[in-house]
């Protein structure tokens, strides 16, 4: 067990978390397998091992809660499966997980929608076209047409503003910053307020039949209490739909411009995804039976949520005296689970910073220990929509892969950002039509564009 450098008097860690969490994170990649971490004069805990992650994440379930992070989260968007623990959760997990079916019409349909709106030879920012696309797939596997055309171009703009201020506010353990009458919090409160109202709009056209068919809002309505038969009441399907919308748009669209910049900066890797496409895809958009034969495109964002897994740091709270490892954890002190320090120990994984996605050939993936890889969590609270997060980032990398050739507009590489998943900044990339659907005209070299 080690301190993570750069604490200082009473603040600890605190205020470089809040500039730069992920390079507190990164940091503590020496401080063994369980690194501490000083919020203030409090001692936190970051557990990096997979068996000392697992034991936490299942036998010592009972001994934990989910802490003033997820509490805050709670009083955001109300309880839901994402704030529960314990029987509460276990009953709330078997009556939604049935909803969360990926729809990859919807997913495959948009990817072709936003990619087919880009511009040859214009420059455009990956982070924020990816998280177009993850808002975009959000409102549509929602609400498969119980809402309008406008409210859903709504719900596309304030989501971004309204996990803006979930990060803020979770990561406030005063409770006060929410309350200061600024103009953030005014835009806030307005985009939290009108997303709850389009969600308890779209619910009530379900109810009267007006919405469309299938849909993660139709099916949470017809979802029943395997033991008692209850449906969830009206308010509880509004805070799962909202904890959807916080806890599986920002991920899946971080996972994807991590993507892009793979395909900008590491051009032997965007010629295997090329060429596999080529090979696999027919027409767009890509149709369901076609994802299992995209085997180079499934290690390719395997290999991205090794490096830089969107949950990279997801807390706890114990609540009783733990021995963890050999190390004594005391009752109420914060607990850390670090997928992204699991995923760059180097006794794991040879070479963890070197991007290689031939790490997940079958042979060598089934070397790896139990426990080695958990993007999405484990245990009893592991992410009920991880098959859509997997379905989603497959179907839009091979879209753009199909349609374009990214190449880097910057001479600095994308920085990410832990904020509080872990993301890039910016990624700034000029698109070029691919190989094969260039016209004979056009150059090999796009010419400089706009910046948008």
């Amino acid at each position: 067990m080690g301190t993570i450098p750069g604490r200082r008097w009473l603040a600890g860690h605190a205020l470089k978390m809040t500039k730069d969490a992920f390079t507190v994170m990164d940091s503590a990649r020496d401080c063994g397998d369980i690194a501490v971490l000083w919020l203030g004069p409090k001692p936190a805990y970051v557990i990096s091992h997979p068996g000392l992650i697992r034991r936490l994440l299942t036998a010592e379930d009972k001994n934990l809660d989910k802490g003033p992070l997820y509490e805050n989260l709670a009083q955001l968007i109300g309880v839901s499966i994402g704030t529960l623990i314990g029987h509460a959760h276990r009953v709330r997990r078997r009556i939604v997980a049935p909803a969360y079916v990926p729809n990859v019409t919807i997913m495959a349909d948009t990817a072709v929608e936003l990619a087919s709106s880009w511009q040859p030879g214009h420059v455009y920012d990956m982070a924020t076209q990816m998280r177009r696309y993850s808002f975009m797939v959000m409102a549509r596997t929602l609400f498969t047409g119980a809402i309008s055309p406008a409210a859903e171009a709504e719900f596309v703009e304030l989501l971004p503003v309204a996990l803006t201020g979930i990060s803020k506010y979770m990561a406030d353990p005063t409770g006060l910053l929410k309350q200061l009458p600024t103009r953030d919090n005014r835009r806030i409160r307005h985009a939290l307020a009108t997303l709850k109202k389009i969600t308890e709009d779209g619910l009530a056209n379900h109810r009267n039949g007006s919405g469309g068919e299938g849909g993660i809002l139709a099916a949470l309505i017809e979802a029943r209490d395997p033991d008692t038969g209850q449906p969830l009441t009206a308010e509880e399907i509004r805070n799962e739909a909202m904890v959807m919308m916080s806890a599986g748009s920002e991920t899946v669209a971080g996972v994807l411009a991590n993507a892009c910049g793979i395909l900008a900066w590491k051009p032997d890797v965007a010629r295997r995804l090329h060429a596999e496409t080529d090979r696999v895809l027919g027409e767009l958009p890509i149709v369901e039976a076609r994802l299992p034969e995209l085997e180079y495109s499934k290690r390719v964002v395997t290999e991205i949520l090794r490096m830089y897994p969107p949950g990279a740091l997801m807390s706890r709270r114990v609540i009783v005296d733990l021995d963890l490892g050999g190390h004594r954890i005391p009752a109420g002190a914060a607990v850390f689970f670090c997928p992204y320090l699991l995923h760059r120990r180097p006794d794991l994984y040879p070479e963890p910073d070197r991007f290689d996605p031939e790490r997940w050939l079958p042979e060598r993936a089934a070397a790896l220990p139990h426990g080695a890889f958990m993007p999405f969590g484990a245990g009893a609270h592991i992410c009920v929509g991880e098959e859509i997060a997997w379905q989603e980032a497959m179907i839009a990398v091979a879209t753009i892969s199909k349609l374009w050739q990214l190449r880097p507009a910057s001479d600095q590489p994308p920085r990410p950002v832990l904020a509080p998943t872990l993301g890039l900044d910016a990624v700034h990339v000029t698109v070029a039509p691919h190989p094969s659907r260039r016209q004979p005209s056009e150059p090999e070299e796009p010419a400089d564009g706009n910046r948008v």
